[in-house]
């Protein structure tokens, strides 16, 4: 039994356990489920055995995660509807999954080979969601269940093996950013070769998953990074962009209609008094919000004066509101703590790290910065693939700011 504590073997479990993250990220919720449940056995383990590093712990962003989880418990008890509350607490757990991926990252190298294996298997999901685009139902779902692929714009949309083509388009908006900043980072020809393949496949994929919200949320993420580089960058990143936005209407007529449907106020009325109704819910509910997962009980009350056909009543399609109606104006603000703290991080790693990994830092960057932006207009964290994906990428950019950051540098 020596080897249950065994640094080497250890060492090994986590990287096995990172590794295993980036390969699952794109495609399998449940691989992503079962490797953080195996990553948080492992870290009691360490705990147990005296293994532990204990670098997490020095990382501010503990306080506010922890926070949040407590305020929802206290949402939850003083719910309404406990039965419902209760049920549906847990899944704010998630946000752990940001320490854990913090654990699971021993050194630079763990978090190079992840990401390399992260645009492999990103790579491979983007070129099976352009064979549905393109074939559509003739794209076997192996180990997944079937799912509508034609949609009323009159085309197949690209879902992966997801259930969903935003679940799929949000994951392909996070993932993008991070492959695209190895291509600037030093890697074999072979290597280098094969990311400019996934990030061809992984960003047409993204733009046939007519997904919005992460087309916006990506536009934002690299104008506000090119922002912060200079006039130069952010007037190349506008002629690029402009460039595939004609491109992409030239080429797709459902691209070119839902383009045209985003700054739509009639195509978008049905969104926009979902929010007026969920922001009147929080003033009638401010401190503690209705408790999680009671929305719908309370949708159609706040509706009832608008003569308005609404097709979905579980969400807020907007993550910040969603936390206030749910647990109150502090979880908001708390919410909002973390989410800065996140930015602080990949501002200070990012000025801190002079040579090429600090381009690793800007697409993790952009990454979450999408993400971000992108919630203003889905309710993000209710889709777990994607909240998965968003702690895989916070995680990483925490563990890159401060001690792998010195690490990396002595080297």
């Amino acid at each position: 039994m020596a080897y249950l504590t065994d640094r080497i073997f250890f060492d090994r479990l986590r990287k096995i356990g990172f590794i295993s993250l980036c390969l699952f990220l794109p495609f399998s919720i449940t691989g992503m489920t079962w490797t953080f449940a195996l990553l948080a056995m492992l870290w009691i383990w360490s705990i147990i055995c005296n293994l532990d590093e204990g670098y997490w712990k020095r990382y501010f962003l503990i306080i506010p995660i922890i926070a949040l989880i407590i305020w929802y418990m206290a949402a939850t008890i003083m719910s309404s509807c406990p039965n419902i509350a209760f049920r549906k607490f847990p899944r704010i757990f998630i946000l752990w999954c940001i320490p854990l991926t913090v654990f699971s990252i021993k050194d630079y190298k763990t978090l190079s080979q992840g990401f390399l294996v992260l645009a492999g298997s990103a790579g491979v999901v983007g070129l099976y969601g352009l064979g549905q685009h393109f074939l559509g139902d003739l794209m076997p779902r192996p180990l997944a269940v079937p799912v509508k692929l034609f949609q009323e714009t009159g085309t197949y949309y690209a879902m992966g093996l997801f259930d969903h083509h935003l679940t799929f388009g949000f994951c392909m908006m996070m993932i993008w950013p991070v492959i695209a900043a190895m291509l600037l980072m030093p890697t074999f020809i072979k290597q280098r070769v094969w990311l400019i393949a996934a990030n061809l496949a992984v960003g047409l994929s993204l733009a046939f998953s007519y997904a919005r919200s992460a087309w916006i949320g990506l536009t934002g993420g690299l104008l506000i990074w090119a922002a912060m580089i200079g006039k130069k960058a952010t007037g190349l990143i506008l002629m690029i962009l402009v460039g595939l936005l004609i491109f992409s209407s030239v080429i797709s007529s459902s691209i070119r209609y839902r383009l045209s449907t985003i700054f739509s106020a009639p195509k978008n009325i049905e969104r926009i008094i979902t929010w007026k109704t969920s922001l009147e819910m929080v003033k009638d509910h401010p401190i503690f919000g209705i408790g999680p997962g009671c929305y719908h009980l309370y949708a159609s009350d706040y509706r009832r004066d608008y003569n308005v056909r609404f097709t979905s009543s579980s969400h807020a399609h907007n993550t910040y509101i969603q936390v206030a109606v749910e647990a109150g104006i502090p979880a908001l603000l708390t919410l909002l703590i973390l989410v800065g703290g996140l930015f602080y991080c990949g501002k200070s790693a990012r000025y801190a790290m002079k040579n090429e990994n600090g381009n690793l830092v800007t697409g993790l960057i952009v990454s979450l910065t999408a993400f971000s932006i992108a919630s203003l207009f889905q309710h993000s964290l209710g889709d777990s693939e994607v909240a998965f994906a968003m702690a895989v990428m916070a995680g990483c950019l925490v563990r890159l700011s401060r001690s792998l950051l010195k690490e990396e540098n002595r080297n």
